[in-house]
């Protein structure tokens, strides 16, 4: 005799109240049936992995989810799970104690910000070997009080030796009006570093997106020290005077993308330029205030918003070694300008801002001619506002 048909049996036994008739006993094989069914169901899911609990003779079995993928370090406590195009990299990404600690500087820095569940994009090194300066970085992901996407730069000091890493700041803060995900990059750029940072460099740095190996930082006034990308991250070390304003990361066929200013720099900010038989501003801007792109000046703010482009303006700063005069220029006595020296705006005092104006070239009868770094004629795209 089979235990289903011994169930069968006891179970028809049970049912026998005085008088038992064909719908009782019909009922009773049903409950059989189903019982058996669900037992048959149980080893089913018991077969790809159950955990059995025994407990005044009650049995539960739950299914467990997978373990995590080898290469997978856990998060630090409170940290978002990372994304498809955006996962968790660097060799510092398992140094929770890093972690936490940058975003404790981050919840200190910009208590608007939604920083209380983070993610975290990159934990690593950064620096360039060419000058020796190095820092450790940490990049957090999170929003601000509107909602939008904000990644903040948590590093250590810059430094010529071993970084130390109890001490973490908010060197720089990006942010997006669009989901990270449709964003290939993200990074900074400072000229001007901590008060304790003994140091006359620019320093800037960049992360990117999944899958995209092919980034590099450029300035429109210097060359800077190419690194190679690894984990997606890149840095590199500049000349003071390279920032915001005139920095950006070139991506391959991509084009290049804005990086944030550092926290301790001037406030360069976006602004559109609107073209009609003229360039005005589309925001606000004050007369006097500079508008600029990363590859040049544009002009200074006038009355009711409009740009004077003419390089006349800029004689106005004092900051070229010579003068304009309509697409002219005139060197001051006793400098001696080469064919294709570029013509640079930085005499800006304390902030170091360095803006390029362009090149010149001597024509036939030995009159310097300016080659703008950035044509105004067709419009601009891309440009800021900086008050000199």
């Amino acid at each position: 005799m089979t235990d289903f048909s011994g169930e069968v049996r006891a179970q028809l036994a049970a049912a026998t109240l005085p008088e038992p008739d064909d719908d009782q006993a019909a009922r009773a094989v049903r409950g059989v049936l189903r019982a058996r069914d669900k037992r048959r169901q149980r080893l089913t899911v018991a077969s790809v992995a159950a955990v059995v609990l025994v407990a005044g003779g009650l049995t539960a079995i739950t299914q467990t989810s997978a373990p995590p993928g080898p290469d997978k370090s856990p998060p630090a406590a409170g940290v978002r799970t990372e994304s498809a195009s955006w996962p968790r990299r660097g060799p510092l990404i398992s140094d929770t104690a890093l972690i936490e600690r940058s975003i404790e500087a981050w919840r200190q820095a910009f208590s608007q910000d939604r920083a209380a569940n983070p993610a975290v994009l990159f934990a690593g090194f950064a620096g360039d070997s060419a000058t020796g300066l190095r820092a450790d970085i940490v990049v957090l992901r999170g929003t601000d009080e509107n909602g939008r996407t904000v990644v903040a730069f948590a590093t250590t000091n810059l430094t010529d030796k071993v970084p130390d890493r109890s001490l973490m700041r908010i060197r720089a803060r990006q942010v997006f009006d669009k989901p990270l995900e449709m964003i290939p990059v993200t990074g900074f750029v400072t000229t001007k570093l901590f008060a304790d940072e003994h140091f006359s460099t620019s320093f800037a740095f960049a992360l990117t997106a999944a899958g995209i190996g092919d980034g590099r930082i450029v300035s429109s006034v210097d060359d800077g020290t190419p690194t190679p990308v690894v984990d997606g991250a890149f840095s590199t070390t500049m000349n003071r005077g390279s920032g915001r304003w005139n920095t950006a990361v070139l991506l391959g066929q991509r084009g290049t993308f804005a990086l944030a200013s550092g926290v301790t720099d001037v406030d360069a900010r976006d602004i559109k330029v609107a073209k009609t038989d003229k360039l005005t501003v589309d925001g606000q801007a004050a007369i006097g205030d500079l508008i600029v792109t990363t590859r040049g000046v544009v002009g200074i703010v006038g009355a009711g918003g409009v740009i004077d482009t003419s390089l006349d303006r800029l004689n106005d700063l004092h900051a070229v070694d010579g003068t304009f005069e309509g697409t002219q220029f005139d060197p001051e006595p006793g400098k001696h300008p080469t064919d294709g020296t570029s013509l640079i705006l930085d005499h800006f005092g304390a902030e170091a801002i360095k803006i390029s104006v362009g090149t010149i070239h001597q024509d036939a009868a030995g009159t310097w001619q300016v080659t703008r770094s950035q044509p105004v004629l067709d419009g601009v795209d891309g440009a800021m506002v900086i008050k000199p």
